[in-house]
C-alpha cells in the first residue's frame, strides 16, 4: 500500500496499514543498501581482476620486448658496407634483399 504522506499533519495518527507500510518501506529500503553493498563489493573484485590482468599484460609485454629480434631489410650491397665499416650488430638480424 502507497502512503499518502502528503495528508498527514504532525500529531496525526497512523492506522495499523500505515504503519506497516512504513516498517515495509524501511525494510525494502534496508534490501536495497545491502543489494548496493554487495554490488560495491562484486564491483571491487571485478577492478581487482582487471588490474591484475593488466599487470600480466604489462609482464608479457616486457617479456616479448626483451625476446624480440631486431630484424632489417636491406641489399647485399648495404650488408657489406656495414660489414666493411664493421658497424653490423649481432643482435640483428638482416634480410638480404634480391636485387
Amino acid at each position: 500500500m502507497a502512503l499518502d504522506i502528503v495528508t498527514k499533519r504532525d500529531g496525526d495518527l497512523l492506522t495499523a496499514t500505515e504503519f506497516n507500510a512504513v516498517v515495509q518501506a524501511i525494510k525494502d529500503n534496508e534490501r536495497s543498501v545491502d543489494t548496493l553493498g554487495t554490488n560495491y563489493t562484486n564491483m571491487g573484485k571485478t577492478v581487482e581482476g582487471v588490474q591484475k590482468a593488466q599487470n600480466l599484460q604489462g609482464q608479457d609485454i616486457k617479456t616479448l620486448n626483451a625476446n624480440m629480434v631486431k630484424m632489417v631489410s636491406l641489399t647485399q650491397e648495404a650488408y657489406d658496407a656495414l660489414v666493411t665499416a664493421g658497424t653490423v650488430d649481432a643482435d640483428t638480424y638482416y634480410n638480404i634483399l634480391e636485387e
